[in-house]
């Protein structure tokens, strides 16, 4: 009996075998077709990588101007004599004026915020007093931050720059109606 058992089993696994062979093959091939579909992706990303890298190496390489660190023992020639410890010399009465008419502009457009709000319903006696108004903040903004830019001093000026900006807006806008 265990033989019978056996070569049923034989017989199973040899009839298993037989009806999939064409199928199989045909299995394969389509395996290999999609493998081929999945290794192109990876390559191409694996080259773009690697051309990126080197780029990155060579981008790095020309900032640096291609200049070897100093040794320790070794001292850089043309040291920090020859360059001007500060940078260009700033002019403080100037840029103190400058800041002073900044902050003058931009108090009188901070001042005026409540009527710029209300601009729709106004009568216009007060449209034209609120447009000499922001006139003459943008007036003083552009004159501090012209002062500013002489005296040689590098100060952030975004604030001063945004209210000039909104000055020009309404003055369009007072000016359109």
């Amino acid at each position: 009996m265990v033989t019978e058992r056996r070569t049923s089993a034989r017989a199973k696994t040899a009839t298993r075998q037989a009806k999939p062979a064409t199928a199989t093959r045909a299995t394969r091939v389509a395996t290999a077709a999609n493998s081929r579909k999945k290794v192109n992706p990876l390559l191409i990303g694996g080259i773009a990588g690697g051309a990126i890298l080197i780029l990155g190496i060579v981008l790095a390489f020309a900032i640096s101007g291609g200049r070897k660190g100093t040794q320790k023992g070794e001292e850089k020639s043309g040291s920090t004599a020859s360059k001007s410890p500060a940078g260009p010399k700033v002019d403080p009465k100037l840029h103190k004026s400058g800041v002073a008419k900044c902050e003058q502009g931009l108090g009188r457009v901070r001042a005026a915020e409540p009527r710029i709000e209300r601009r729709r319903t106004m009568n216009p006696a007060e449209l034209e007093s609120l447009r000499k108004e922001l006139e003459e903040a943008r007036r003083l903004l552009i004159e501090g931050m012209a002062e500013i830019e002489k005296s040689g001093a590098k100060e952030h000026t975004n604030e001063y720059q945004n209210a000039i900006a909104a000055c020009r807006n309404y003055l369009k806008e007072l000016s359109g109606k």
